[in-house]
């Protein structure tokens, strides 16, 4: 069995641009979860704490806004990995993000104790160049 499989709860999510400057896409509160199978299959899930609620109590039918508030402060996706080396490497299936649908994202990983941290490669995000890096803890 390899050192990454197991439900994993997000601990930390933070974004870096080229001056070093830190960022919190969701939040320095965000939610998620990251799930490793021995099958080769995984699943991430991304969120800012205390999205609201469509009004309407309709899952289905939120306004515009709300609908767009909902986009923005989410991702997910999942789909099957492989481990080369050091990195580990996500091949979206579905995806939050049609871009990321049939994408390999290779992710550095180190794993520390109950700490999986994975960083991506740079990207570009509002028109910067930036890099993330992302902390979960094991559960037990």
């Amino acid at each position: 069995m390899n050192e990454i499989v197991g439900v994993w709860k997000l601990h930390t999510f933070h974004q870096l641009n080229e001056k070093g400057d830190v960022s919190y896409p969701f939040g320095q509160d965000a939610k998620g979860y990251i799930i490793y199978t021995e099958s080769d299959h995984m699943s991430v899930n991304i969120m800012k704490a205390g999205r609201p609620p469509y009004q309407s109590n309709d899952i289905m039918n939120g306004t515009t806004e709300e609908k767009l508030a909902a986009m923005e402060g989410y991702t997910g996706y999942s789909g099957k990995y492989k481990i080369e080396g050091n990195k580990v490497i996500h091949l979206s299936e579905v995806s939050l993000i049609p871009n990321l649908i049939g994408l390999e994202q290779e992710r550095e990983f180190t794993v520390d104790n109950d700490k999986l941290t994975l960083k991506t490669p740079v990207f570009l995000v509002d028109k910067q160049l930036q890099h993330a890096e992302i902390v979960f803890t094991k559960m037990q």
